[in-house]
């Protein structure tokens, strides 16, 4: 366990002339919603660039990293209706579970 967290623990970044903070104008950063905190934070801090960041499922934290910076939003009801994605109806079953609850035993293992 104590490697795990060892492994997960950033590494402090320094200077380094190889790779300046100026070497880039702007970051676009994939699924932003994951790669803006804990090992690539300290990454997307060292660099003077401006961050772009992409996500379809943003959350509090997101929009307070990019300080409510949103400049462009696709909601999913505009994918509706532009044939991207498809409309979903929701159906609610109701079983002896759902309805009066269940049971783990001590000692039982659940996957």
């Amino acid at each position: 366990m104590e490697q795990q967290r060892n492994k997960k623990k950033a590494i402090p970044l320094e200077y380094s002339p190889k790779v300046p903070i100026e070497q880039f104008d702007f970051i676009v950063i994939d699924e932003c919603h994951r790669s803006i905190y804990n090992l690539w934070k300290q990454v997307l801090d060292y660099f003077d660039a401006f961050l772009i960041g992409l996500t379809a499922t943003p959350d509090k934290r997101t929009f307070g990293f990019f300080e409510e910076n949103v400049v462009s939003e696709y909601t999913y009801e505009e994918s509706v209706i532009d044939g991207v994605n498809v409309p979903y109806d929701v159906y609610n079953i109701e079983t002896d579970i759902s309805q009066k609850g269940g049971v783990i035993k001590a000692g039982w293992y659940v996957t």
